[in-house]
């Protein structure tokens, strides 16, 4: 009740400045050792989504043929192709197309999505090939340490829960709707808002055809490996779905971003181009300041596990005078007034007085 008195006459709730050194004189403070618990966590999730998709590519590109017969959709051409499930929105859209051009062949859906999370797997790799080598070789600082953050921020997050399902991204709520309004506010953009559409409905499809035709395809897995009695990779299976389940939209780096936008884009919330220059010089200088204030052994765990609530230690300073210092300033006001002979409600020991 004195907090809200005190607070109605002076509204000071924040109490909290921006660090204008980046924060980076607290970088030391960052490491801990559960920095290697969750390294050696996100390695293993890496690892797992790379042997997920390649044991369910590399089978299909062998096996499989790349068209079908519609009548012959749901019969296996081979002991081990998958029958191809003829429900999804493309397959019935394929064989509408196939039936006007009068083939009764289409194109098999698992083909096509292996085909693509292996050239996204490539395009992942080969990017992060780049950059390492950019980083060990490049000799203009600012260059060479974009690169090193670029990794641990960007590439390996990407390839921890890379699958064909990341087509939901796109018309996830969190993720359509901050992107509508900006069409939208502060004036209506029809062209960029008409592309920005069908482009998410295109997604949307994918997405919802490549969840049918994972779910498919897991579900044949373990039942498969049901038979053989191999309840080790039945276990790895499903793991290795439920983690691309959950990485459809990845949190932590949604989170992180929104953060980054808070400080970064100033008071109207839109992050210029000058503003998103200063946001990745200052993730580069970051990573060069963590491998220069911490041994190698520290700073790559430190980095990779970097989060919101790390940026938050570092760009935020809380003021000498602000109202948490006022809080216990008052605290202590009221007990130097207390009357000793008062009992202390918080001791159980002392009867009530009436």
């Amino acid at each position: 009740e004195a907090l809200w008195a005190r607070l109605e006459r002076d509204p000071a709730f924040f109490d909290v400045r921006i660090a204008r050194d980046g924060g980076f004189s607290e970088i030391p403070q960052l490491f801990t050792k559960m920095r290697w618990v969750n390294s050696t966590v996100s390695v293993a999730f890496i690892a797992m989504n790379i042997w997920a998709i390649l044991n369910f590519s590399i089978p299909v590109l062998v096996n499989d043929t790349m068209f079908v017969d519609v009548n012959d959709s749901n019969t296996p051409d081979h002991p081990n192709t998958t029958p191809t499930p003829d429900f999804l929105i493309l397959c019935r859209c394929n064989t509408f197309i196939s039936e006007l051009l009068g083939s009764t062949s289409i194109i098999r859906p698992a083909k096509v999505m292996a085909i693509a999370e292996l050239f996204l797997l490539t395009l992942l790799a080969g990017k992060l090939g780049i950059n390492c080598v950019k980083g060990y070789i490049n000799k203009k600082p600012h260059q060479r340490w974009y690169a090193v953050s670029t990794i641990f921020s960007e590439d390996l997050n990407r390839i921890m829960t890379l699958s064909a399902l990341k087509a939901l991204n796109y018309v996830a709520p969190s993720v359509l709707v901050p992107k509508l309004m900006s069409f939208l506010l502060p004036e209506v953009r029809c062209k960029e808002l008409s592309w920005c559409l069908v482009k998410r409905i295109f997604c949307a499809i994918v997405g919802y055809d490549a969840f049918l035709l994972k779910l498919w395809e897991v579900a044949s897995s373990m039942v498969k490996e049901k038979e053989t009695g191999n309840h080790l990779k039945i276990l790895l299976i499903g793991l290795a779905f439920l983690n691309q389940m959950l990485g459809i939209v990845q949190v932590s780096l949604h989170v992180r971003s929104r953060v980054f936008e808070f400080i970064f884009g100033g008071e109207d919330g839109v992050v210029s181009s000058t503003e998103l220059a200063i946001w990745k010089t200052w993730e580069a200088m970051l990573a060069q300041r963590i491998f220069e204030d911490l041994p190698l052994h520290h700073a790559i765990p430190v980095l990779f596990t970097f989060s919101d609530a790390d940026f938050q230690r570092l760009a935020l300073n809380e003021a000498q005078t602000g109202i948490k210092a006022r809080m216990s300033e008052w605290s202590l006001a009221l007990a130097v007034a207390r009357d000793p002979k008062d009992p202390d409600p918080e001791d159980p020991e002392q009867p009530d007085r009436e």
